[in-house]
């Protein structure tokens, strides 16, 4: 009798033995917590390149065929900067697969903004005019000048495809690199799939 309560102790003890390690076993097998990439736009914005620019705005009036009066000129020359990179709104990181495959999905590289243009930097390099009368440019006709010049600059760099190449293989470079070092935080090894995105 005595064999038998020995016998039902041990069994107790086994099966309670049994219950608390599986517990144990069952919070170590708890899946981790899910990579937070909520950072990407912020990285998107941190690759934008930095363009610097040297640009001449031009006015000009022939004349008549008398005296050549009414022939006017006018240059002058500036800096600015032009920012490219990717559109950050548009880039896209999904969660890791079964296998650690992260794919990131990105836009082409565009200018971003609108160039900032130096004051500072504006000088006429050509002024000229047939007499001393004809009227000097107004402020307004040089306005207009500088904002074509702004445009065909722009369309020259947009039209670069090396210099946009750049700028998106800057972001996706950047892009990676986060999505590793997140990996690394969790003690994951992540492999990264890139996409491009639609264009709108």
């Amino acid at each position: 009798m005595r064999r038998n309560k020995l016998v039902v102790l041990y069994a107790a003890a086994i099966v309670l033995l049994v219950c608390v390690l599986a517990g144990c076993s069952q919070q170590e097998e708890q899946p981790k917590p899910d990579p937070d990439f909520s950072n990407a736009t912020y990285i998107a914005d941190l690759a934008t390149l930095e363009c610097y620019s040297h640009n001449v705005a031009k006015l000009g009036d022939e004349g008549s065929w008398f005296l050549n009066m009414g022939y006017r000129k006018l240059w002058y020359e500036y800096s600015g900067v032009v920012k490219i990179g990717v559109d950050a709104k548009n880039v896209v990181i999904s969660q890791p697969d079964a296998n650690n495959v992260v794919t990131i999905t990105v836009p082409e590289a565009q200018i971003i903004g609108k160039p900032d243009v130096d004051e500072s930097s504006i000088v006429e390099t050509v002024s000229d005019k047939a007499f001393w009368f004809d009227p000097d440019y107004s402020i307004e006709d040089k306005q207009e000048a500088l904002v074509e010049a702004q445009e065909e600059m722009l369309t020259s760099i947009s039209n670069n495809d090396t210099l946009m190449a750049q700028a998106r293989q800057r972001a996706k470079d950047l892009l990676e690199e986060y999505v590793r070092n997140v990996g690394d935080v969790l003690g994951e090894t992540y492999t990264v799939k890139w996409v491009d995105a639609e264009q709108s």
